[in-house]
């Protein structure tokens, strides 16, 4: 967003960007509604000129989260969860059909949202031939230190420290900087890094979504991990009933409509490899 913006104020593209964060857009489905209401929450004073610029070709739009978008009515099932991700993608496939041919989209979630490319391409309303994909995968050692670097530290790496992007985010990115010297303790002790970690990350996906607190998020990671170190693989597969029993047990109820949003998209939870239906890898 930054470098588009730079460039269309330095005259380089008429083209300039809207940033849509997903989650503030529930249920909407008009792409129309979906830009004037994106233009009010900013205090642009003409949401209609933003929707007739969008019209003209001259919006590049940037779509974050899709795997935050809520399924509502799905009764704690997640037998149903498939077609309830392709309605709730309903808003998306409208922007996609509408928007000019000469602008441009970006379309950003978490990969392990959908069981699969071919549910998430027809959920997105993508065609294969006209888009790219992006996958940020876990960083090298450069990475690693270019990124830390842009958060203010500049000390040695210690190996226990994970290598995802979001992981390494959420380690470095508050109260641990080059000046935070009682924080930065916690680097040299994996126990007490991984505590703070999986701290950081359970708030973080309680923030996201209200509906269950930080502690039981970690409370069902740390189960679900359990239940994958005992597979034979050590990693899953975790079936989806088994994802709905653990939360039970931690949370003492079935999951609502907004706790199967979270479950599909916790950290360290991927497809599994062997491609079993709906199954998840930790």
């Amino acid at each position: 967003f930054r470098k588009l913006r730079i460039d269309h104020l330095k005259s380089k593209t008429s083209k300039f960007p809207v940033y849509l964060n997903l989650r503030e857009h529930q249920g909407q489905q008009d792409t129309t509604e979906i830009l004037e209401r994106h233009a009010r929450n900013i205090g642009f004073k003409n949401p209609s000129q933003l929707v007739r610029a969008w019209k003209a070709g001259y919006v590049i739009l940037l779509l974050d989260g899709f795997d935050e978008v809520s399924s509502f009515g799905l009764q704690g099932a997640w037998r149903k969860l498939r077609d309830a991700r392709y309605a709730s993608m309903m808003g998306i496939r409208q922007i996609i059909q509408e928007t000019p041919e000469e602008s441009g989209i970006a379309i950003a979630g978490r990969q392990h949202f959908f069981d699969t490319e071919e549910e998430r391409r027809k959920a997105l309303g993508q065609r294969e031939s006209e888009w790219k994909n992006i996958l940020l995968n876990e960083f090298n050692e450069d990475q690693i230190k270019a990124l830390t670097a842009q958060f203010g530290y500049a000390g040695e790496i210690p190996a226990w420290v994970p290598s995802r992007p979001l992981l390494l985010s959420s380690l470095f990115a508050k109260d641990l900087s080059s000046g935070a010297a009682a924080k930065l303790s916690i680097l040299h002790d994996p126990s007490a890094g991984w505590d703070y970690l999986l701290d950081e990350v359970s708030e973080r996906e309680a923030r996201i979504e209200a509906g269950i607190s930080g502690e039981n998020i970690r409370l069902i990671l740390e189960s679900l991990a359990t239940l994958a170190r005992a597979k034979d693989s050590g990693l899953g597969p975790i079936s989806s009933d088994e994802i709905i029993q653990v939360f039970q047990k931690e949370c003492g109820f079935s999951p609502t409509d907004e706790a199967l949003i979270v479950l599909q998209r916790l950290p360290g939870l991927g497809r599994d490899p062997a491609g079993v239906d709906s199954a998840r890898a930790f």
